[in-house]
Order: C-alpha cells, then sequence, then structure tokens
C-alpha cells in the first residue's frame, strides 16, 4: 500500500495518496528504533515503535532510508532534551520550595 510519508514535531504521519488523512500516526515517544535494509537492491526503512511489552516493525521501501533514519533521530534526540529538561527544572523548583520550607522553619 503507498502512503504519503510526513514529519514534523509531532512525529511520523503516513497520510493516504488520494485524501491526505492521516492513516497512521506514531510519536517520536513511541519510536524506538530505526534501521535501513538492504533487500535485493531496494532500500527499506524499518521503524520499530511500542514499548517494553508490546513492539511493532513498520517497513517502508525508500531511497531516502538514510536521511528518514537521521531526521527521525534527530527529533527523538530534541525530544529526550527537552523532557531532561523539563525534569531537571521540575527537580530545581522541588529544591528550591524545600530550601525555603527550611529556611521558614529556622
Amino acid at each position: 500500500m503507498n502512503y504519503i510519508l510526513a514529519i514534523n514535531k509531532k512525529g511520523v504521519f503516513f497520510l493516504d495518496v488520494d485524501s491526505r488523512e492521516t492513516v497512521i500516526h506514531h510519536s517520536f515517544s513511541d519510536i524506538i528504533s530505526t534501521r535501513r535494509v538492504p533487500v535485493n537492491g531496494a532500500l527499506y526503512l524499518d521503524m520499530k515503535c511500542g514499548n517494553l511489552l508490546s513492539q511493532r516493525i513498520t517497513r517502508m521501501q525508500t531511497p531516502q532510508a538514510h536521511e528518514i533514519a537521521r531526521l527521525i533521530g534527530h527529533y527523538i534526540h530534541i525530544e529526550n532534551s527537552v523532557l531532561a529538561s523539563k525534569a531537571a527544572r521540575s527537580n530545581l523548583a522541588v529544591e528550591l520550595q524545600q530550601s525555603e520550607a527550611a529556611t521558614e522553619e529556622d
């Protein structure tokens, strides 16, 4: 089946060729890994999605498999960096609150 592949900050989308409606969507937090696979002269991109208990592989044939895998990797890296930054800010806010509470008690 043929789809249009769209990648943006919200994830990876497979769109219907005629209606342009989203048929499949994977957020970057759902993507476990990507792998480029040459088979009989054709290039495929395997995208493993899911979690530790349930995983599925979506295989797409495209000559741009290397570029697509790289782009998905960059988006995943950015998302992980943003999440780590938010977690660090949250931890700092908790530490400040605890410090202020301890100062008020003294």
